[in-house]
């Protein structure tokens, strides 16, 4: 198991700042977010009944949210679009986090507690993926800022930052799956 995130960490590693940066934006958008909305929405308080249970069970639920979260939310609406524009992950990721501050401002008691622990998961394998999007628009834009070592062509490049978005992604599956079960455990327990 450790081998296996050797090398994804080793990548990540290498985009620090950009990483750090990231997550500063994400999970500090989250809580500007609830805090600067929170005159405009009042908090939902639990009455109970409100939420139906999904019908397919814990396992089908846990792989389903797993599945749409790797590859809508993370692949489709994250990483790929860094593939046109570098900033537009980074762009996305900045309104999801704006987004879940709603979310967030919305819960009370129980329930924020509650939400943190996906939140912390899910959310730092959408970072890993925007980090993965900055690398492969950078891999053919400026070559020099997305990889370390020369490289002779803009193909190479893109052929080098694929790769490394494939080695990343095994992080963001990883991370994806814990907070698709951790959300299922909340959904199902609380």
């Amino acid at each position: 198991m450790f081998e296996t995130l050797k090398l994804p960490l080793h990548i990540l590693s290498l985009w620090v700042w950009v990483f750090a940066a990231l997550n500063i934006l994400f999970f500090g958008g989250i809580l500007v977010s609830a805090f600067f909305t929170q005159p405009f929405i009042p908090p939902q308080g639990y009455s109970g009944g409100w939420f139906v249970l999904p019908q397919e069970g814990f396992v089908l639920f846990a792989v389903g949210l797993f599945l749409f979260n790797f590859a809508v939310a993370a692949l489709l609406m994250i990483t790929l679009p860094g593939l046109g524009f570098f900033v537009l992950p980074v762009a996305f990721l900045g309104y999801r986090a704006f987004l879940w501050g709603l979310l967030v401002n919305q819960l009370s008691g129980s329930l924020f507690y509650a939400a943190w622990p996906t939140i912390f998961l899910e959310g730092e394998g959408y970072v890993v993926a925007a980090v993965a999007g900055i690398d492969l628009g950078l891999s053919w834009l400026k070559l020099s800022w997305a990889h370390k070592r020369e490289v002779n062509s803009r193909f190479e490049g893109l052929k080098m930052a694929l790769m490394e978005c494939g080695h990343l992604y095994i992080l963001v599956a990883i991370l994806l799956f814990a907070a698709a079960v951790v959300e299922s455990a909340t959904i199902y327990l609380v």
